[in-house]
């Protein structure tokens, strides 16, 4: 039985368990490896690279359903496009990746479970 959730990204695939597991799967690799990313370049300063990886990290975050992390990841490329560096960054920048965490439990926790072909 799976966890609920990404309930948009199955009505996208159609209700294919496996695709839905696949592109889960792909999100919390890729997704893993950009926070690692983001951190360094938040401890660095790093604005460019903010920008762009919270601009692709949004997107994998729209297709599966996680609005609030997307929302956070806009709001953050908006600040750093603007050029603010100030303490309102700081603020949607720590919310953000705290979210950014919360959802890679919950696809973490979706793959824990086996799917119908009882693969994990």
């Amino acid at each position: 039985m799976k966890t609920p959730g990404f309930e948009p990204l199955s009505r996208l695939l159609r209700g294919d368990a496996a695709r839905v597991r696949r592109v889960l799967e792909v999100f919390a690799r890729c997704t893993g490896e950009d926070l690692q990313q983001l951190d360094r370049a938040w401890a660095s300063r790093d604005w460019a690279t903010i920008g762009a990886l919270t601009h692709k990290m949004k997107s994998g975050c729209l297709q599966i359903g996680e609005t609030s992390a997307a929302e956070g990841l806009a709001s953050i490329e908006r600040e750093v496009s603007a050029g603010s560096a100030d303490d309102t960054l700081g603020r949607i920048f720590a919310t953000t990746r705290d979210e950014l965490d919360g959802v890679m439990m919950r696809v973490i926790a979706y793959l824990a479970y086996p799917d119908e072909a009882g693969e994990a």
